[in-house]
């Protein structure tokens, strides 16, 4: 579970990092930053906590990182 990945904040860090992919999916330019500052008001090494959530977002979304590998960029391009 991707909330695993920040305890003890990982709920709301969590809940930044949907809130920005889906942003992002919908076509808005969105900051990760602000999210986390509004799921984790006032919270000491909130930004960490949140990019350790994105982290194991990007595993169980299958992109882990932000580098495509070259099959997938060679299957894009065939497709």
């Amino acid at each position: 579970p991707i909330w695993k990945a920040a305890p003890p904040r990982g709920v709301g860090a969590s809940a930044a990092v949907c809130l920005h992919l889906a942003s992002q999916r919908m076509g808005f330019d969105s900051k990760f930053a602000d999210w986390v500052d509004l799921c984790l008001p006032g919270t000491r090494g909130a930004q960490s906590y949140g990019f350790r959530a994105l982290k194991r977002m990007r595993v169980i979304m299958g992109r882990d990182g932000t580098r495509k590998s070259s099959d997938v960029v060679a299957r894009e391009i065939l497709a």
